[in-house]
C-alpha cells in the first residue's frame, strides 16, 4: 500500500497530465481545422501529448501499481472535467 501523499501526488500527477492531454487536443482539433498540412499537425500533437502523458504515468509507476491506478483515475477525472467545460461553455470545435 502506498503512503497518503503519495497517492495524493499520483492523483494530481493524473489530473495534470489529463488536462494537458484532453485540452490539447482539443485545442488541436480547433487549430488543425485551419493550418496549411493538418495531418502532420495532428501527428506532431499525439506525439506530444502521449510522450508528456507518458512521462507522467513512467514517474507514477514508480511508486507501484496503486498509485498507477490513482492516476489513471486522475485522467479519467481530467477527461469528464473538460469534456463538461468545453461543452457547458460552447467550446465546440468548428463545424466543417
Amino acid at each position: 500500500m502506498t503512503a497518503p501523499g503519495i497517492q495524493l501526488c499520483a492523483v494530481l500527477v493524473g489530473l495534470l497530465s489529463g488536462a494537458i492531454f484532453f485540452g490539447g487536443l482539443w485545442w488541436t482539433v480547433r487549430a488543425g481545422t485551419v493550418v496549411r498540412h493538418p495531418a502532420v499537425w495532428f501527428a506532431l500533437s499525439l506525439a506530444l501529448r502521449g510522450s508528456l502523458l507518458g512521462v507522467g504515468f513512467y514517474y507514477v509507476a514508480a511508486d507501484g501499481w496503486q498509485a498507477l491506478l490513482l492516476c489513471t483515475a486522475g485522467v479519467l477525472i481530467a477527461r469528464t472535467a473538460m469534456f463538461r467545460l468545453i461543452s457547458s461553455a460552447g467550446l465546440r470545435p468548428h463545424a466543417s
